[in-house]
């Protein structure tokens, strides 16, 4: 897996990584996730939002083919908040969407369109008012704006202590005896701050 951010270079002489390694155990990860992480924002940032809503809590392969049947169901291109928000609920059932991701969906989409989210502004402001502003929609948790904030805008310092392949992660190479919490990972991840995404990055990648 190769993403690409010049925000978050790994390569071995970089300040994060350097910074990374001073955990001996993340260095030993980093070692066998044997790669360099780049990553680099989104153009378009609702899209990933929308995308990310659409595809949590799904395989890899449903989620390709929800998220390809979605944006078919919009002739001009990635649909904007005001398309979405027209859009019936029942082409987008039609699409694979469950009626909960698309109340969000609309949700979401309704509060951007109205100014409420100012996501075309999102690049100028702290990852805690993104958090606050979007945890406010009815199923949009922490997770799914981790996952929005490491993928969709390339943030540097971000650890999605509730996935369940972070937390895997952590028990294998923290040797947890079960399954940490949430607060016991961001426990662990607070000593690789400012660089908490490449950290996931690398746990992710060490264990495929």
């Amino acid at each position: 897996m190769r993403v690409v951010d010049t925000s978050v270079p790994g390569t071995p002489d970089s300040e994060p990584a350097r910074h990374l390694r001073q955990d001996p155990i993340l260095a030993h990860v980093m070692d066998l996730a044997n790669t360099d992480l780049f990553m680099e924002p989104s153009p378009n940032l609702y899209q990933s939002l929308v995308q990310t809503i659409a595809t949590q809590q799904i395989s890899g392969h449903s989620a390709r083919a929800i998220s390809k049947r979605f944006e078919q169901l919009y002739a001009n291109g990635y649909p904007k908040p005001s398309d979405v928000t027209n859009t019936p609920d029942r082409l987008m059932r039609k699409a694979g969407l469950s009626i909960g991701k698309i109340r969000c969906i609309k949700d979401v989409s309704e509060l951007i369109e109205d100014g409420v989210i100012p996501i075309d502004r999102f690049d100028d402001l702290p990852d805690e008012e993104i958090r606050s502003m979007l945890m406010q929609v009815k199923g949009i948790g922490r997770w799914t704006v981790d996952i929005f904030m490491m993928f969709g805008m390339a943030r540097p310092d971000v650890m999605p202590a509730g996935d369940l392949g972070i937390r895997k992660g952590i028990q294998q190479f923290y040797s947890f005896l079960g399954m940490p919490s949430e607060d016991e990972v961001d426990e662990i991840a607070r000593k690789w701050s400012p660089y908490r995404t490449a950290a996931a990055m690398y746990i992710w990648m060490a264990q495929r």
